[in-house]
């Protein structure tokens, strides 16, 4: 049998490293969304690129709910399960809407059928996609997120690489510092 301290310090692990990879495909989408409103990528590259990160960044997001959700205290588990229960509505949409965008719409419009595709693209904010693009549901699932991790019972050690963060708790299951060398 698995115990506590073994999942958490795998949650803690998979947590971290979908943190990171959040993080990158944020900043990704971030740099493509600039290229894009500059007008420096040329169709399709305007659409394709910012949305291949975001099609990854969803995924990431949501294990990294998931892993909170897993380490966190009982008393504050409710917020993490409402962030994972948003994520979870929150990233087929995304996928959805995401490979709506690069499978049938990209093509038809590189084919000159930009009309008959209108409601369905993610460029224009008032199509069907971008109404149920999740960024609502996004924030929201943040917002949960947000409240289990404090960032002050969290510290780096530079010299050994590792992460701890340190439970408010005194006594129980999640009582004590869990370090994680990621």
């Amino acid at each position: 049998m698995i115990s506590t301290a073994t999942i958490s310090r795998v949650a803690a692990r998979l947590g971290y490293w979908s943190a990171i990879l959040t993080a990158v495909f944020c900043a990704l989408f971030t740099v493509a969304a600039v290229l894009t409103e500059a007008r420096l990528l040329s169709a399709p590259w305007h659409v394709i690129l910012p949305i291949v990160p975001s099609l990854l960044l969803a995924p990431s997001f949501l294990v990294m709910l998931a892993c909170v959700n897993a380490v966190v205290s009982s008393e504050r588990q409710i917020w993490s399960q409402l962030g994972v229960a948003f994520g979870c509505v929150y990233v087929p949409l995304c996928v959805a809407a995401y490979v709506v965008e690069l499978f049938v719409v990209q093509p038809r419009v590189l084919r000159g059928a930009t009309g008959e595709m209108a409601l369905l693209t993610l460029v224009r904010s008032d199509s069907v996609f971008n109404a149920i693009d999740g960024v609502y549901s996004t924030r929201l699932a943040r917002y949960c997120a947000r409240n289990p991790v404090a960032l002050e019972r969290l510290t780096y050690d530079r010299a050994a690489k590792a992460v701890t963060y340190r439970s408010d708790k005194s006594d129980g299951p999640t009582a004590g510092t869990e370090t994680v060398d990621p």
